[in-house]
Order: C-alpha cells, then structure tokens, then sequence
C-alpha cells in the first residue's frame, strides 16, 4: 500500500483495491480529520473517496453536516473484509450508524458505487 500526501486537502492518500476496482482514498486517522471528513466539497471524482480509521474495532457512526455529496459509505473488519454498504443523504444531520461493533476502517464513495463494483449489499 503507497501512501503520499493528496494536493488539495493536503490529507494523505492510499491506492486500494475494492472488489476488483482501483481506487484512491484519502486518509482521515486524526479527530479533526474525520470531523471534517468531506465537508464542503462540490463532488468527488469517480473510483476516489475518504477512508477513515480507527485504532481499534468498534461500531462507528457518519453524518453528513455540511457535505452536499450523495454518499454510500461502507464498513470494514480489521482484516479489511466489507461488512455492510449504508447509503447517506446530503445535509442529512441523521446518524448512520453500522450495525456491527467490529468495523476498523469506513470508507466514503459516491453514492451507488460499492453496488456497481461489489453487488448488492442490504443497507
């Protein structure tokens, strides 16, 4: 895994490979980086997205304040293993809430994303 530093946000990417499909994600490990998360941003381009981490598993929740993106976001086992696809509105101040308490690592695409590359996976 290639980690380098993203130009725009400055936050540090990571090349992944998601159910056959190349993507780059930009890394948000820090509080603060996942507060913001993708907060203000206009749109995301195609196959890139926002992976957040966490030191150790747990059950993890989204909102989407101040993010005018449609988003799916999915939640990983430590073992890096896709649990569950739960799909955000934008400005949505609702909690999104995984289901497990074992997810390490979520990651934040346009919505639709994880069902065109991976299948269906029940919200």
């Amino acid at each position: 895994m290639k980690i380098k530093t993203a130009l725009k946000s400055g936050l540090k990417t990571v090349n992944m490979n998601i159910c056959g499909t190349p993507l780059q994600a930009e890394i948000a490990s820090t509080p603060e980086e996942k507060r913001s998360g993708l907060m203000f941003r206009q749109e995301l381009p195609p196959n890139q997205g926002m992976l957040f981490t966490y030191n150790k598993p747990q059950q993890v929740s989204f909102w989407m304040a101040n993010t005018a993106i449609p988003l799916d976001v999915g939640f990983f086992t430590a073992d890096g293993k896709l649990q569950e696809v739960r799909s955000m509105k934008p400005f949505d101040l609702t909690s999104v809430v995984s289901k497990q308490n074992n997810i390490q690592y979520a990651l934040e695409v346009n919505r639709g994303w994880f069902e065109h590359h991976c299948g269906h996976l029940g919200n």
